[in-house]
Parts: structure tokens; sequence; C-alpha cells
């Protein structure tokens, strides 16, 4: 079986596209965690609170990073 070349290469430029498009996915959430822990901490006393708290918070990121528009800043 021949398989052209140029389909490798569209292959592997999708690879390379989602792979920056999860590293910045990643990075997105890793700030929002960061702010959201000193959110946390600033309105509640208790660990327990903090980490429910986060868990929230973290639950509210997660849904808008699955809703957030490919190339949104």
């Amino acid at each position: 079986m021949f398989v052209d070349a140029r389909y490798f290469g569209e292959v592997e430029a999708q690879r390379a596209r989602l792979v920056r498009k999860t590293r910045l996915e990643v990075m997105y959430l890793e700030d929002d965690f960061a702010t959201m822990q000193a959110e946390c901490r600033a309105k509640v006393t208790s660990s327990t609170a903090v980490t429910t708290c986060v868990a929230t918070l973290s639950a509210v990121a997660r849904a808008r990073l699955v809703h957030k528009p490919t190339g949104a800043s």
C-alpha cells in the first residue's frame, strides 16, 4: 500500500498544533489554579475550607476551559 508523504506531513502538522493548544490550555489552568488558591486563602482560615474552595473554583475553571473558543486569550 502506497501512502503519499504529504499525508504524513499533514498529520504531523495537526499533531504539532494539538500539542501547542494543549500546552496553552495547561498553562491557562495552572495560572487560574494559582489565582484560585490565593483568592481562597484570603477568604477562609482552615485548610479544609481552602481545599473545598479551590476544588469548587477548579471545577469552574475546567468548565470555562472546555467552553473556551480555540485561539481565545
